[in-house]
């Protein structure tokens, strides 16, 4: 069983107007035009936008970092993910959900399953309730169902893709994360948004098979990581 952790979040909205708010992820885009060794600067805008597009509902949740999918520490973040994903104009699978009595989504546990294999690769390990910051996603077991409420307390971040490093059939992305919170943002005189120093950066992997992405991995770059691991040590 994955541990359940409740995750402090600092905006508070309504479900629709979170997903709208995502439309706003392709606005602040930069093209490096850069080549070093086999380790490439974006060199094709429509490679970085795809990669941003398919992370936004990923690095919007910002889940724990882990190295493989199957151990990740906290599995209940992906479901997590996997069930705002469909929710969202990024899911596989839109479709109008019944709602129970009390104004719950009644999600069927087999869309989550194909949603979780689609965006990480593998199958869901476990189901169980996930738990939010202020709200609930129930997991029914008898009717095989999650019961989703209709708003939810997250915290918003934005990917800018700013370093992409193909081999084979992965593709490793240095990826800042952007606050999404008007307070963060400046916009030039022509209305042109300027964006926020990133709140943190995390080098992403993911595979690509016949145009299809999905995330392996999610990871502090290495100064980051020594540096976590010293706090741990002198802790």
């Amino acid at each position: 069983m994955a541990e359940k952790r409740r995750r402090t979040h600092r905006w508070a909205f309504p479900l629709g107007f979170s997903l709208v708010a995502l439309a706003l992820v392709g606005a602040v885009t930069l093209v490096t035009l850069l080549v070093n060794g086999v380790k490439q600067q974006i060199e094709n805008p429509k490679d970085k936008l795809r990669y941003e597009e398919f992370l936004r509902i990923v690095v919007m949740h910002d889940p724990d970092p882990f190295d493989d999918v199957d151990t990740a520490p906290n599995i209940s973040q992906l479901l997590d993910i996997a069930i705002w994903s469909l929710q969202s104009d990024t899911g596989a699978t839109p479709k109008e959900y019944p709602m129970d009595d009390d104004g719950n989504l009644l999600m069927p546990q087999t869309d989550v399953e194909k949603e979780f294999l689609r965006l990480f690769g593998k199958d869901v390990p476990m189901h169980e309730t996930i738990e939010g910051a202020d709200y609930e996603f129930v997991y029914d077991a008898q009717e095989k169902v999650y019961r989703v409420p209709a708003t939810g307390t997250l915290q918003i971040y934005v990917p800018e893709v700013t370093d992409i490093e193909k081999l084979g059939n992965s593709v490793r992305l240095t990826v800042d994360y952007l606050a999404y919170h008007t307070g963060d943002w400046q916009f030039e005189s022509d209305g042109k948004p300027v964006k926020p120093a990133p709140v943190k950066t995390m080098l992403i992997t993911l595979f690509e098979d016949d145009q299809h992405l999905t995330v392996g991995s999610i990871q502090l770059p290495a100064g980051q990581q020594l540096a976590a691991e010293g706090s741990t040590v002198l802790g």
